[in-house]
């Protein structure tokens, strides 16, 4: 089975024909849901990519793999029939150089796909070897689509989950004044026809939670998200620009909200850059700025943006996001948060 790395209601899953009394072979082939599991419908027939010499056999898929950061790629194999690829979630399917891929039996038990290049990928055989294939349809779609490609996915935070968490994100979301209140971190849609975004919000009171003990408990949450290997990949030894988008309600503008690049080299962290919210109504940190609602400064969207260099040997790159750690009213949208690679 492959679950789709950004909306996890979508998967696929390689179905066999079963044997004996339960045998159904019109079922087998790679099936398809989009609703989490609750309704399933054939997007690929074994049957009809075996080859002619072994027509009067079962088609029996036997892996399937969606490719990590071009979701709408999909890999299927079917033994003895080779790797069929999909390059529209499943719509229409073609066979994957079977001319080169039939001299290594064509007959494939595993398909992974290499996580810091997604264009090729390795097929286990039965017999205790792998080869591993780079698919030049899939690296041409690869470098067409990322060109100045944001590498933070869900930056936008379109996509959620059926909670209400944005796609891709890891987030210590509390609730204010206390497990009764409101959820301080939530994902809406602003004013103005802008999209979704995230929202930060808090009233006024003091922050009181029995799972938090001792006189320093403060609301604190943040949201964090690791780039893919490939991501990583692409940034090393480049210089990147980091920014984000605030639109401010209300706010009295201290440490937060502030967005860091952390990189990790060897087990050792590395802030890049950090990015407080501030930055975009003033030219210096330290200022001390408050944001009432009404206020001119509360109807526009602002830009935060900073520069860094990945090092050549970076082995992890994640965004945290500190939104709140004091009791102070809150109530600003954060959207658009990209990492690019500069030209």
């Amino acid at each position: 089975m492959a679950v789709h790395p950004g909306n996890p209601d979508i998967a696929y899953a390689a179905v066999v024909p079963g044997t004996g009394p339960a045998k159904i072979k019109s079922a087998a082939g790679i099936h398809k849901t989009v609703d989490g599991g609750d309704t399933w419908h054939l997007v690929l027939s074994a049957d009809e990519w075996l080859p002619e010499k072994r027509k009067n056999e079962n088609g029996e898929p036997t892996s399937v793999a969606i490719n990590p950061e071009l979701p709408d790629i999909v890999y299927a194999v079917v033994r003895y029939a080779g790797v069929m690829r999909s390059m529209d979630a499943g719509v229409t399917w073609e066979r994957v150089d079977w001319e080169h891929l039939k001299k290594f039996q064509g007959n494939y038990h595993t398909l992974t796909i290499n996580p810091h290049d997604p264009s090729e990928f390795y097929l286990s055989l039965f017999g205790n070897s792998f080869v591993a294939y780079r698919d030049p349809v899939a690296e041409t779609r690869l470098a067409e689509s990322f060109q100045h490609r944001n590498l933070v996915k869900n930056g936008d935070f379109e996509l959620t989950d059926r909670s209400g968490k944005p796609a891709h994100w890891a987030w210590n979301n509390l609730r204010h004044p206390g497990p009764k209140g409101t959820p301080i971190l939530s994902i809406e849609n602003p004013s103005g026809g802008h999209g979704r975004a995230l929202r930060i919000k808090m009233a006024q009171g003091t922050f009181a939670d029995p799972a938090f003990t001792g006189r320093g408990a403060r609301p604190v949450t943040w949201l964090s998200n690791r780039v893919s290997p490939y991501g990583v990949s692409l940034a090393r030894g480049k210089q990147v620009t980091l920014s984000y988008k605030i639109l401010a309600n209300q706010i009295k503008f201290r440490d937060c909200p502030v967005l860091s690049l952390v990189e990790i080299t060897n087990n050792h962290h590395d802030v890049k850059t950090e990015m407080p919210a501030v930055m975009g109504y003033t030219q210096t940190p330290y200022d001390s700025i408050r944001i009432k609602p009404g206020q001119p400064e509360s109807r526009r969207w602002v830009m935060v943006n900073a520069s860094a260099r990945i090092s050549e040997n970076a082995n992890v790159l994640k965004l945290v996001l500190y939104t709140t750690h004091d009791d102070e009213p809150i109530d600003i949208m954060v959207d658009d948060i990209e990492l690019t690679v500069d030209n």
